[in-house]
């Protein structure tokens, strides 16, 4: 089986959600024997071919209207002869209706971009044509699921993330200096639309209520020097530490030393973070929003908060710190509960995927072959 797949940004100069799930999904497919491709926008400038994580990797140089990088792309796809073709996430959709009928190659479409729920007008029939030119269409969770249904109506597969055995290897050792102090954790993308600047704004609530906590915030992006500047003004320089970008190797670690996650996001897909925090005997505090829910049952295996409310996420961290009970059945119900949340079971899945289509592709030219 040969597969290409295709994705927007690559380790190791972006290691977002979407970036590390593709990664992880390359390699557990290599190591189960599928001869794995992937096309993604060059991290120096210029096209280049990449064997460091041992598959094939496309690295192909960007333009400002993004067209010289598309005709790469495809002419790439057309020369690696795939069985299939998988991208990850609609921003390449416009390539699903060419690999499609030009190629005659099956195409899967691994939906998993938070976009899917604010889509502009403009935007959607864009999103629109790949979702009903594709021969495959998954959804992380059945909440996403809905929203690429209320684009178009077919049929529309859930496999949700996975997360790394080396969060589930690592031994809890929470790390604190003073017994009265609550470690807190966030890891993510420092952008507006995760919430960081209303969990600061929850740490001072806290901190009127003599609940003495410290946050360690693991992640770059743009609101870092904006996110710095609020603690100040705040008076939190010293009940925050900002880790900046963080490899992924050494999170594990930073979520063993730590007591409560928070990610309290504007909007959200499927959280990685949150299945790794899960993983690492965490109790959770996540936003109402996106995929969370469908991950986070409130009170079974985390505690919902409603977004943009630092009010509510103080009230929920205060709640895990003073009830002991209720923290230890959260992070045993998320141990059982994380175990089919493995990229091997990811892997498995897509690959009966990528087999089954490729042999009704196969079966199809068959059929349509001229006699004699």
């Amino acid at each position: 089986m040969r597969v290409v797949i295709l994705v927007q940004h690559f380790p190791p100069k972006t290691t977002g959600g979407v970036e590390t799930a593709t990664l992880n999904i390359a390699q557990k497919l290599f190591q189960r024997g599928v001869e794995v491709i992937l096309v993604t926008e060059s991290d120096k400038g210029h096209d280049y071919i990449d064997y460091s994580y041992g598959f094939c990797i496309h690295r192909v140089s960007k333009d400002p209207l993004h067209l010289w990088k598309f005709i790469k792309t495809m002419r790439i796809t057309k020369s690696e002869r795939p069985d299939v073709v998988h991208i990850q996430t609609f921003y390449w959709n416009g390539l699903v209706f060419l690999i499609n009928k030009i190629l005659s190659t099956p195409v899967i479409i691994y939906g998993r971009m938070y976009y899917i729920y604010n889509l502009k007008p403009i935007i959607k029939p864009w999103i629109r044509l790949g979702i009903r030119t594709a021969d495959e269409v998954i959804a992380l969770t059945d909440d996403m699921k809905k929203e690429i249904l209320n684009l178009y109506d077919r049929e529309v597969r859930v496999i949700p993330n996975g997360v790394s055995d080396n969060f589930f290897q690592t031994s809890r050792k929470p790390a604190k200096n003073d017994s009265d102090v609550t470690t807190i954790l966030f890891v993510g993308r420092l952008v507006n639309m995760k919430g960081v600047k209303d969990l600061i704004e929850a740490i001072s609530v806290l901190r009127e209520r003599s609940i003495r906590t410290h946050v360690k915030i693991v992640g770059d992006g743009p609101e870092m020097g904006a996110l710095k500047k609020t603690a100040q003004v705040k008076g939190l320089s010293q009940n925050i530490t900002f880790f900046g970008e963080m490899h992924n190797r050494d999170v594990p670690v930073v979520m063993s030393e730590s007591e409560i996650f928070v990610l309290p996001s504007k909007n959200e897909g499927f959280s990685n973070t949150i299945l790794e925090a899960m993983a690492s005997g965490l109790p959770i505090i996540a936003s109402r929003v996106g995929g969370n829910p469908s991950i986070i049952i409130d009170k079974e295996s985390g505690l919902l908060v409603e977004p943009n409310n630092p009010t509510d996420i103080a009230d929920k961290i205060e709640i895990l710190i003073n009830d002991e009970a209720l923290k230890n059945k959260i992070i045993e119900s998320n141990r059982s509960k994380i175990l089919k949340y493995r990229w091997e079971n990811v892997a498995e899945q897509l690959e009966t995927i990528y087999l089954s289509r490729s042999r009704k592709r196969h079966q199809k030219k068959k059929r349509n072959r001229p006699l004699g």
